[in-house]
């Protein structure tokens, strides 16, 4: 049985090597505590019967999000915790995507693009939501960042979870049709200049983190000539319900960074 420390052991020397200029921090970590997990190396507990006095072993584990042997408690406790958040409303999925030009770009700078990402996408969001003109309120919205597809492939992007309305200071207000949250159209062009603005005040991109990869700023400028990030809408029409929670748990299967906001 194939288990992700077992292909690290397998494969990581050998990447790591021929790779070594060109991985991030962030991966290296990540890859030395999954191979860290459970082994004498991270240590032992032990357990003592106040009984018999019988003493037990167990290694300790890493608890790296990206280990998926110990994520399972937590991903368990964070639907639960959506569970009790949910409204009785219908709920929408909104998608914002990075076309493959800034792939390379999101990939030398995550912590930056990831952040921008996140924020000029919510921002959107709430900006459409704000206008009058479709629902003249404040969201709520639980978003996931997903960064590869299922055949391994990079492709970040973020999923949202939105409840089918807003706040406003008289109540609740619905979306005048109720498979439309706000227009797919007018949120992906707000979303493309709220990015393009915060790419251009990213111009401080440094130098890149790596002496391999393209130069930052070149590479930046490059970005800004290509289409920039979009939406998409899919509504789930069905009321609140136990199987909302897990349907944003499975977008998030195998990513941990999670924005829950109101």
């Amino acid at each position: 049985m194939f288990t992700l420390a077992g292909i690290f052991r397998r494969f990581w020397p050998g990447y790591r090597a021929k790779f070594r200029q060109d991985i991030p921090a962030a991966h290296v970590r990540a890859a030395e505590a999954v191979l860290r997990c459970r082994t004498p190396e991270a240590g032992m507990v032990y357990y003592r019967c106040g009984d018999c006095g019988k003493v037990e072993p167990h290694p300790v584990s890493c608890g790296h999000r990206a280990c998926n042997a110990c994520g399972q408690h937590h991903s368990k406790e964070w639907e639960a915790r959506q569970k009790a958040r949910l409204l009785p409303v219908p709920y929408h999925m909104i998608t914002f995507t990075v076309p493959s030009e800034f792939r390379e770009l999101f990939r030398r700078h995550q912590k930056l693009c990831y952040t921008l990402l996140f924020r000029e996408s919510a921002g959107a969001l709430g900006d459409l939501a704000a206008d009058p003109q479709h629902l003249g309120g404040e969201l709520g919205m639980s978003g996931i960042l997903q960064t590869w597809t299922r055949d391994l492939r990079y492709h970040p992007h973020i999923h949202y979870l939105v409840p089918g309305g807003a706040l406003t200071s008289t109540g609740w207000v619905r979306p005048r049709h109720p498979n439309i949250l706000v227009p797919a159209k007018p949120l992906a062009v707000r979303m493309r200049n709220r990015f393009r603005s915060a790419l251009k005040a990213a111009e401080m991109i440094q130098s890149p983190p790596h002496g391999s990869f393209t130069p930052a700023g070149q590479l930046l400028r490059r970005c800004l000539s290509q289409p920039l990030p979009g939406a998409s809408a899919q509504t789930l029409p069905q009321p609140a319900s136990p199987g909302v929670a897990p349907t944003m748990e499975r977008r998030c299967a195998g990513s941990r960074q999670r924005r829950e906001g109101v």
